[in-house]
This record gives C-alpha cells, sequence and structure tokens, in this order.
C-alpha cells in the first residue's frame, strides 16, 4: 500500500491549519463581493461622466496589477500578511467594479432590443459560474498549502 503524505508547496505558513486559511478564504470573498456591491454605485456614476472606454481600461488594468501584486509579488518578495491580502483584494473589487457598468452601456448599444435580453443573460451567467467553479477550485487545493 501507498502512504499519503500531505505535502506543502513552502515552508511559510500564514495560518495553522486547514480550518484557519478556509475562513480566511471566506472572508476574502465576502470583503471582496462587498466592495464590489459598494463599488458597482460608485462606478456607474462616474461612467455616466467620464468616457467609457477610460473607466473600462482603468478598471481591467487596476485590477490586473492588483492581482499580480497580491499573488506574484507577495510571494517573490516574501510578504504574508492577512491584512495586505485583505487590502488588496477590497481594492481589486473597487476596479473589477468600474467593468460591468461599462460593459452594459457598451453592448445595450451594440444590440438591438430584441436580442438584449438573452446577450446579457449570457454574459451575467459567467460571472456566476466562475465564482463557482473558483471557490471550489480554491477550496479543493488548500490541503497543499494556501499557496
Amino acid at each position: 500500500m501507498f502512504s499519503m503524505t500531505v505535502q506543502t508547496w513552502e515552508d511559510n505558513h500564514l495560518f495553522a491549519d486547514e480550518k484557519q486559511a478556509t475562513l480566511f478564504l471566506g472572508a476574502l470573498d465576502s470583503i471582496f463581493l462587498f466592495s464590489y456591491a459598494v463599488g458597482l454605485y460608485l462606478s456607474g456614476v462616474i461612467g455616466d461622466r467620464v468616457n467609457l472606454r477610460y473607466v473600462l481600461c482603468f478598471g481591467l488594468c487596476g485590477s490586473a496589477v492588483v492581482e499580480f501584486l497580491f499573488g506574484t509579488l507577495t510571494e517573490w518578495l516574501h510578504i504574508y500578511n492577512a491584512y495586505l491580502y485583505c487590502g488588496l483584494w477590497v481594492l481589486n473589487g473597487l476596479l473589477q467594479s468600474a467593468v460591468w457598468p461599462c460593459v452594459v452601456a457598451v453592448m445595450g448599444n451594440w444590440f438591438g432590443k430584441t436580442g438584449r435580453g438573452f446577450v446579457f443573460g449570457l454574459w451575467s451567467a459567467c460571472a456566476s459560474v466562475g465564482n463557482i467553479l473558483g471557490a471550489f477550485l480554491a477550496s479543493s487545493v488548500l490541503q497543499y498549502g494556501y499557496e
């Protein structure tokens, strides 16, 4: 018989056990969704007053930078701080919230009233499916370490 041993990728442990890591992932998800929801109101107002291309570009590029800081730079520099991760994820939620109102405005101009509901239904479903699959994937690899 083969013996199953749990391996971690690194010796750096931000959490004492899997339960704390799971709670932290839940907290990250919650603060992201809260900041995203608040940001949708702000981004809608900003999108009405500023060129949609600029707001969309700022939201997408800013979110890419924050995700790079969150996932790559913190590992390169060996920065393991839960408060930093939470702050970056709040900023990520605010930046990503700039995208949806702009996309709705642009797509509303591209598609006629007859096909708009179907297109928006497909487009908005991909976010929910992605959230479900992302949470499943993240929780399925926790046994190997939080990294």
